[in-house]
Order: structure tokens, then C-alpha cells, then sequence
């Protein structure tokens, strides 16, 4: 994967689960490259937890139509992989919070994802009922 991407990732395929931190809010084409390489390591999970850090996300022009539409080509991303995913976003920042509710929201209406968005890691960690230090570890590294 590129240095630069705003994405990184980790996968511990021990309990199917997907770490991720994005650095800022990425294209739709930096997404689909970022999730396809994900999706291809773990397609035949079936099902997979993803634990995604916004902590360090900047917003600069994205719209709520934006998150809807990305939301859209996610799932279908999802579909052709065949692949159900539990997702959690962390992201203390309003506006970052505020439209991760938008695209959690819309993802629902188009797949069986549950998704949710939270402040903090530790509520990420509850939700999910994963280990904090193991999580934060993990997400600290990328």
C-alpha cells in the first residue's frame, strides 16, 4: 500500500478483525483501492469487525451527501465480496461525528452492516467488548 494514502490498515485474522485509521477524510477512489486490498485479505471471513479511528480526520468540503453516496458504494463494495461487517467509528470531532452518523445511517438502509459511531476508544472497546489496550495497541501502530 502507498505511504500516502489517507488510510491504514491492519488485520488480525486471529478474530477477524480490521483495524483502521484514517488520517483524513479520503476519496471515494482511495477508499474503494484501500477497502478492496482489505476485502480481498478477508474474504472468506464472511463476516468481519472493523474498528475505525477518525481521531486524526480533518473535514474540507465533504457533505452529507457526500457520506450518503459513499456509504452506497461501501456496501456494494461489501456485496461483491460477500462480506457482512460490524464497524465501529471513533470520532471525537463534531463535524467528523456528525457525518459518520450520516453514513452509518444511510449503510444500514442498504445492507445488514450494524454500524455505529462513538467519541471515544473506550467506548468503541465496550461496544465491541474487545480488549482497550489490545485495540489501542493496534491502532497506535499503523
Amino acid at each position: 500500500m502507498r505511504d500516502e494514502m489517507p488510510l491504514k490498515f491492519s488485520i488480525s485474522k486471529d478474530d477477524k478483525l480490521v483495524f483502521t485509521r484514517h488520517e483524513s477524510l479520503a476519496s471515494m477512489t482511495d477508499v474503494r483501492e484501500t477497502y478492496g486490498t482489505i476485502f480481498a485479505q478477508i474474504a472468506d471471513w464472511g463476516a468481519a469487525t472493523e474498528i475505525a479511528d477518525m481521531t486524526a480526520t480533518e473535514i474540507t468540503g465533504i457533505t452529507p451527501a457526500d457520506m450518503a453516496y459513499d456509504a452506497e458504494e461501501l456496501c456494494t463494495l461489501c456485496k461483491k465480496f460477500g462480506l457482512e461487517m460490524r464497524v465501529v467509528f471513533v470520532a471525537p470531532d463534531d463535524g467528523v461525528f456528525a457525518l459518520m452518523r450520516v453514513f452509518a445511517t444511510h449503510a444500514s438502509f442498504k445492507s445488514a452492516h450494524c454500524l455505529n459511531v462513538v467519541r471515544n476508544r473506550q467506548e468503541a472497546a465496550e461496544w465491541l467488548e474487545i480488549s482497550l489496550p489490545r485495540m489501542e495497541e493496534k491502532i497506535d501502530a499503523l
